[in-house]
């Protein structure tokens, strides 16, 4: 009866720890496009996850990929351009529904209107599994 007992308590706890995660979360590749005509220097992005660093990128370059557990379409950016530092900060993400699992770019343009740090940089976010 206890080895009964014990068996029964092994198998409850086995899957219990390999159960699935049901937090909303999965698994994203996000990297980053300069689609503008000016060079990007020091290109952070946060999609809710914290700061990432995808360095510099030349127009038309891509970054590499970043594994992360969840991303938003919504993202926290900054870059410098000619010496000058831009942004787009999100307020929060309140309403945002986190991107499914799945690989996607982030592409950024900057207007050639340089007068505003956080109107000039644009995102769109485009999934590269479709």
């Amino acid at each position: 009866m206890k080895r009964l007992l014990a068996l029964i308590l092994g198998i409850s706890l086995c899957c219990i720890g390999c159960s699935s995660d049901d937090s909303g979360t999965s698994r994203v590749e996000v990297r980053v496009q300069n689609v503008s005509n000016y060079t990007f220097a020091n290109v952070v992005m946060d999609v809710a996850t914290g700061n990432k660093s995808y360095g510099d990128l030349e127009p038309g370059a891509y970054s590499e990929y970043k594994v992360l557990n969840l991303a938003y379409a919504l993202a926290y950016v900054q870059v410098d351009i000619d010496g000058e530092t831009y942004y787009i900060q999100p307020i929060d993400y309140d309403g945002e529904e986190t991107l499914s699992g799945g690989s996607y770019t982030y592409q950024l343009n900057a207007s050639d209107d340089a007068s505003d740090p956080y109107g000039r940089l644009t995102l769109t976010v485009i999934s590269d599994d479709e």
